[in-house]
């Protein structure tokens, strides 16, 4: 017989925390509609979320572009204070909101958002290994790409390739079929000694890349900007994958390449990008 939690989480929903079991949306809001939101994916530690502001910057800027209301309020106190409701130290806290329930063709302007803040306990895998890595030529990211938009079929399509492969996640390609993403984050690749990462339009502007490029400029190392053949990309030495959850995670295996995951290295950066961020 199935246990029942004893402890059911809380999250917050237009301004009030409720338990899970108690939230309601409209049928009729965009977000489940049309898929017509955004939502932001963080790490929380004992010290509170880390990189706030900086998601909160990107949130801020895509809802500009797609005219979403983001209302003004203290996101912090509301994640601090839903960690502690939850009992959570080390957290997966997912701020979502949506264009709300609203009549018009397009994307019509609002000031009714529906916003919503859930938590979540928060286990890194294992680092050891490494992650490895399948190619995916089906799924090409797409305009939509650099916004966190909650229209993910594209990723978790692609993500589902690869797990049907046998592999932790997919390498995603642009329109014009170079290295845009993972479809969990951004990578990170070395070559003869030199850094890059793409230049893709199509790709999310990842707060986890820009702080890792940041320490490892600080260590002297430089780091590219270019576009990624497939071929340069599979010719790598050493490959990381970066988000906001795992921090730096070594790539043991791309397709049928193994590769040096350089596992001391990325555990030094991702110490002092965890640090850095509370």
């Amino acid at each position: 017989m199935k246990k029942m939690n004893a402890n059911p989480l809380s999250l917050w929903l237009n301004g009030e925390f409720l338990p899970e079991a108690q939230a309601r949306l409209s049928p009729l809001d965009r977000g489940f509609l049309f898929g017509d939101g955004l939502f932001e994916t963080l790490r929380a530690e004992k010290n509170g979320p880390l990189y706030l502001s900086e998601h909160l910057e990107r949130l801020q800027a895509a809802a500009e572009a797609l005219k979403i209301f983001l209302p003004a309020l203290d996101w912090r106190a509301i994640i601090e204070n839903l960690l502690k409701k939850n009992g959570l130290e080390s957290a997966k806290v997912k701020i979502l909101i949506t264009r709300g329930v609203i009549q018009g063709a397009g994307t019509p302007s609002g000031v009714s958002p529906t916003t919503m803040v859930t938590a979540e306990a928060y286990q890194a895998p294992s680092y050891r290994k490494g992650w490895q890595l399948s190619i995916e030529r089906n799924y090409p990211t797409s305009p939509l790409a650099r916004y966190k938009s909650l229209n993910y079929l594209n990723c978790l399509l692609a993500r589902q390739a690869a797990l049907d492969e046998g592999f932790d996640d997919a390498v995603m390609l642009d329109p014009e079929g170079f290295v845009a993403e993972c479809s969990s984050g951004s990578l990170l690749f070395a070559s003869s000694g030199s850094w890059a990462v793409s230049d893709s339009p199509h790709r999310l502007p990842s707060i986890t890349e820009k702080k890792v490029l940041r320490l490892l400029e600080k260590r002297g190392v430089v780091v590219q900007k270019k576009s990624i053949s497939v071929e340069d990309f599979v010719a790598a030495e050493t490959v990381w994958l970066l988000n906001s959850l795992l921090g730096i995670m070594p790539v043991c295996r791309v397709e049928d390449i193994f590769l040096e995951g350089r596992t001391a290295e990325a555990a030094s950066l991702r110490e002092e990008f965890l640090v850095e961020g509370s």
